[in-house]
């Protein structure tokens, strides 16, 4: 048989059966890799991990309040340095048992004393905020949240992300 012969030559039913195969088999991959992407994973959120670009961390706060100012410099579109705020207050809970958790209009401070940036290893990117926080005894527990989780540099402003 002749090159010009085998292209037209028609296909035979197990070749096209095999083909039909390819088709079908790549459409229900497809289908299953997009709905694997567009499906939410349980609780899982986006991290933030502003740290990652923003530096001189800092938390300006007045104990028994309703500010906590977090600040810092942090990385625009252009790479410029410019300076950065976002209130933890109103994203951050006390559970009334020493824990903070996220959540909107937290008001963490109204239970909570001291707080500011944590840094007990000497990381190169310091990321959690520590604070003393009431139970509801009246005793104090050190206790603090990862603010990379939900704190993300967006051209250079500090937003929460869901």
């Amino acid at each position: 048989m002749t090159i010009v012969q085998q292209a037209t030559t028609r296909p035979t039913t197990r070749q096209r059966n095999f083909q039909r195969y390819l088709k079908t088999f790549g459409l229900i991959t497809i289908v299953g890799v997009s709905a694997n992407l567009a499906m939410p994973i349980g609780k899982a959120q986006a991290r933030g991990d502003f740290s990652l670009s923003c530096v001189n961390l800092n938390v300006m706060s007045t104990d028994f309040s309703n500010t906590a100012l977090l600040t810092a410099d942090c990385t625009n579109q252009h790479g410029r340095s410019v300076p950065a705020s976002i209130n933890l207050n109103d994203l951050i809970a006390d559970d009334q048992d020493g824990n903070m958790q996220w959540a909107s209009h937290g008001h963490f401070q109204r239970s909570c004393l001291h707080s500011g940036i944590e840094n007990p290893f000497n990381e190169p990117r310091p990321h959690n905020l520590a604070a003393f926080c009431l139970r509801e005894n009246q005793s104090e527990v050190l206790t603090d949240i990862d603010l990379d989780q939900h704190i993300a540099n967006i051209n250079g402003k500090l937003m929460f992300v869901p």
